[in-house]
């Protein structure tokens, strides 16, 4: 009997064994699950005692097996990069020089996600692969490539329709000639108990384009470009702020690690931040580490810039407005019209307090036959996502630009799930 018991238990570890392996190619089937909810793709991580670098060879092999042109799909936009004037040596200098300043457990989840590729080690854009080089290359665009262009703005206490935050905020990215982006957009849900963390984005994309935790802090990128570059040394920005999402819960302290001067930046950048209470702008002007602050309702700007919307708001387009900041804004006909906007918006909507409807009609605004036709268009060509997020709720609604690239006269907006 005993015998027979020992031996049961023999057959029963081996099963085991067999059943919990890695597949061939390394991962664990069930870390990473991807529907197509057909306007995007919803990830789905389970991070709890997986290795970072499991987690992205399970990431790359569901994406892989949802999407199999996902390889071709990155690499025509890198290759449109090239083509358009970026040179490709010098984007792989620039990633070089950026990426060892990236956290160990996300170059773990690259590595793992480029272990299920197709193996190329040749760096050649155009030929329907990815190598290393590139997959960095395309998780670092915000750092080394500035052609993008974004607006948010948020109502908070009374000014709020329901009393706490409602942020809005629209992605102005660039799509591709054949649609890449709208191809690849991707809600990504990490649950990693208190560090769990949603990633608004696109498929392979590990950074915070826009990003939410579990404690309701949101946060939302827009280039604020000034003259020169250099990459030697400096961080990503994306990858800093998950890293200040999945370590942080209050907004204060997120504001504080994005600001601190000992990392440094290839580009000057805002991050609009939003907790249940209240939204705060970090405006990174990398000119001078004294000007790396943070814009708070009633900061005082440079001179000839206001914000004269009612109080308890505050709105942001792509330029600094703190007072001694580098003004790249009163310059600009596109951010000033776009703020004039915003600050029109949020005004026009203030009677009885600014509703979720009525933020939506304002990161939606656009005067002309098409979105884009008119200066002052917060919604335009260039979108891909419109944004609403009520952090006391953790209600996030999104509206998806087409797959095949089509942007609709009135932005629906969908219900996204937030199960951290």
């Amino acid at each position: 009997m005993i015998k027979k018991l020992i031996f049961s238990a023999a057959i029963a570890a081996v099963l085991l064994l067999l059943y919990s392996c890695p597949s061939p190619g390394g991962g664990s089937k069930d870390i990473v699950t991807i529907t197509d909810m057909t306007t995007h793709y919803r990830v789905v991580i389970d991070a709890v005692g997986r290795s970072h670098y499991e987690i992205g060879q399970d990431y790359a092999r569901k994406t892989l097996q949802i999407l199999p042109e996902w390889e071709a799909l990155v690499d025509l936009y890198i290759w449109e990069m090239v083509t358009g004037g970026f040179d490709y040596n010098e984007l792989i200098i620039r990633t070089n020089n950026i990426k060892t300043q990236i956290p160990q457990d996300y170059l773990d989840e690259l590595e793992g996600f480029y272990s299920m590729l197709s193996g190329t080690v040749d760096n050649n854009a155009g030929d329907g692969k990815i190598s290393k080089a590139e997959l960095y290359i395309m998780n670092l665009i915000p750092d080394i490539i500035e052609y993008s262009q974004c607006s948010a703005v948020s109502v908070f206490g009374g000014l709020s329709d329901t009393g706490s935050t409602i942020t809005g905020r629209n992605l102005d990215w660039y799509g591709g000639f054949a649609n890449q982006f709208p191809q690849l957009q991707a809600v990504i849900i990490i649950k990693n108990g208190s560090q769990s963390i949603c990633l608004i984005g696109c498929l392979g994309f590990m950074g915070a384009i826009t990003a939410i935790n579990d404690n309701g802090i949101f946060a939302g990128i827009l280039l604020s470009p000034l003259p020169g570059y250099d990459s030697i040394g400096k961080n990503s920005y994306p990858f800093d702020i998950r890293y200040a999402l999945e370590s942080y819960t209050l907004l204060d302290d997120v504001s504080s690690y994005l600001t601190f001067a000992d990392r440094d930046y290839t580009f000057g950048h805002l991050v609009f931040l939003s907790d249940s209470t209240a939204s705060k702008v970090v405006e990174n002007d990398i000119s001078d580490d004294l000007h790396r602050k943070v814009r708070v309702e009633g900061s005082q700007l440079n001179a000839g810039i206001n914000w004269t919307a009612p109080a308890n708001s505050i709105g942001d387009v792509n330029s600094f407005v703190l007072l001694d900041n580098a003004n790249n804004h009163t310059g600009s006909v596109d951010n000033t019209t776009r703020w004039s906007s915003l600050i029109t918006g949020v005004t026009n909507s203030a009677g009885g307090g600014v509703t979720v409807t009525e933020l939506k009609e304002i990161i939606s605004f656009y005067s002309g036959v098409d979105p884009g036709d008119e200066d002052g268009d917060i919604y335009n060509s260039s979108t891909q996502q419109c944004i609403i997020f009520q952090p006391a709720t953790l209600t996030l609604e999104i509206y998806f630009r087409a797959r095949d690239g089509s942007l609709a006269d009135d932005p629906l907006f969908e219900t996204i799930a937030l199960s951290f």
